[in-house]
């Protein structure tokens, strides 16, 4: 078996194993603290000293926790969807 084939095995087994976290009690009380800690990051931006350098930046990486986390479960479920839609492409031109 090819490195490429490989890789696209692992690629489409996180998608699904991604997938089916998604739907976990695991992942929506992930979510729900990650929620959390962006509104407070929002309210901790709208309320900061603008001249508050650290507060601000702190405050950022807070919201981004959120925004990135599910960003990174997403990516790695239609990564999945791809390589297991290019193996079964394979299969079919073999």
């Amino acid at each position: 078996m090819s490195a490429a084939i490989q890789e696209r095995m692992a690629r489409a087994h996180l998608g699904i194993e991604m997938e089916v976290f998604r739907e976990s009690t695991a992942y929506k009380h992930l979510v729900a603290c990650a929620e959390q800690r962006y509104q407070g990051a929002v309210a901790e931006l709208i309320d900061a000293d603008p001249t508050d350098v650290g507060i601000i930046a702190r405050a950022q990486a807070d919201a981004r926790v959120f925004l990135e986390m599910r960003q990174w479960i997403e990516t790695a479920i239609q990564g999945g969807q791809l390589a297991a839609g290019e193996l079964r492409a394979q299969d079919y031109a073999e």
